[in-house]
């Protein structure tokens, strides 16, 4: 995703430093639907990122919006106020996007554990 030329509003701010952040962390760019986690961000990583969105924005998101929205697509529709939070069988959808990414994240350790196990 291209940098902001210009941002205006706080959320574009916010998206902006997040960007740029990024950027640093990891020495490149990532693209709009690319996982932050996948792309190699890690859980400090992403309170980092909130740590530099806040600073940005009028109301601070919780934490767990960077978790929640896990991609710049994502945070950047929350951000905006063009997604919200449906109700899925009685938890909120960024309940749901934490409880799949703490899974996954949780079988791609045991797999990393189980390769690295001498056979």
């Amino acid at each position: 995703m291209e940098p902001l030329p210009d941002p205006q509003t706080p959320a574009d701010r916010a998206l902006h430093a997040i960007e740029t952040t990024i950027g640093v962390i990891l020495g490149r760019s990532i693209g709009p639907d690319e996982n932050f986690f996948e792309a190699g961000l890690s859980s400090l990583d992403l309170v980092r990122l909130h740590e530099v969105s806040a600073r940005q924005l009028t109301v601070e998101p919780p934490v767990t919006v960077m978790f929640a929205y896990p991609n710049l697509r994502a945070l950047r529709r929350h951000l905006a106020g063009e997604g919200t939070v449906a109700d899925v069988g009685g938890r909120s959808a960024a309940a749901s996007q934490v409880r799949r990414v703490g899974t996954a994240r949780r079988e791609l350790r045991k797999r990393n554990r189980s390769e690295s196990e001498p056979q």
